[in-house]
């Protein structure tokens, strides 16, 4: 059985927050800025789809990342699930090599951002803000370019059941939720997207094993799981304290099940 040993809770425990898009306030109004649609320019680099679940509401968000990693345009709102994410990008995809689709407003500091609508008028993605209305333009320009070269869809939130997120300090964390939408299993941070995804591919290896799990008590009294890789090193620590030593083993009983289902699933 696993072995429970008393640990300080606050070596082990992981606590992370998801950077999410922030949206200044819109004047929507506009009535000082003329309106006047991008040019597109030639294609360039492949960009990138990032679906992912923010961390504060729970909700499926995408952006749109450039190839030099920097977030042309994100999704104007959250959806309650995956596939109204894909829709959502699926829409983005279909009218956001028209130039018409493109409408710049100011806001409230001053600035200017572009949003991204439909045909119905819907606003689909929304961009960062801009000192100047000429440089919202070429931000404009930049997402027509990478959608008419087809960019790729990243999903962070179907990796072996998995979700890859970056935290406040920009290291990339994952967890994994269970079907519940519980989040039962958190990482260490990652400086790279990569070595996240070999961590995430490291869990489902080791995690099919009871044995790779230790359950501790922690200095309230309280239970969590680590996660143990067979170098000794700590790769998932429960998101949570359990107050019964039977609930922290049935979570961890849980997991082993799970991860003996993934053992085909690789993200790399």
């Amino acid at each position: 059985m696993k072995l429970i040993r008393t640990l300080s809770f606050a070596s082990f425990v992981l606590v992370a927050s998801a950077g999410t898009a922030c949206t200044a306030d819109i004047d929507s109004s506009s009535d000082n800025v003329t309106q006047q649609a991008p040019t597109q320019q030639a294609p360039e680099s492949v960009g990138e789809f990032e679906m992912y679940r923010s961390e504060a509401d729970g909700e499926f968000r995408f952006r749109l990342k450039a190839a030099n990693g920097e977030i042309i345009l994100a999704s104007s709102e959250g959806y309650t699930d995956r596939s109204g994410s894909l829709n959502a990008i699926d829409s983005v995809k279909r009218n956001g090599t028209d130039a018409n689709a493109y409408d710049f407003v100011s806001t409230s500091d001053g600035q200017y951002r572009f949003n991204l609508e439909a045909s119905n008028g819907e606003i689909l993605g929304v961009s960062e803000s801009y000192t100047q209305r000429s440089d919202a333009e070429r931000g404009a320009q930049t997402v027509m370019s990478y959608l008419a070269n087809g960019p790729v869809l990243d999903d962070w939130t179907d990796l072996c059941s998995f979700e890859l997120f970056v935290d406040a300090a920009d290291e990339y964390r994952f967890r994994y939720r269970a079907a519940n939408g519980e989040i039962m299993l958190k990482s260490e941070g990652y400086a790279s997207e990569r070595g996240a995804k070999q961590g995430i591919d490291t869990n489902v290896t080791h995690g099919a094993e009871e044995s790779a799990f230790v359950v501790a008590e922690a200095v309230n009294g309280e239970f969590y799981f680590n996660l143990v890789a067979p170098n000794g090193e700590v790769i998932g620590t429960s998101s949570e304290t359990y107050t019964e030593l039977a609930s922290a083993e049935q979570a961890v009983d849980t997991l082993v099940e799970h991860f003996n289902a993934l053992q085909e699933c690789s993200v790399l």
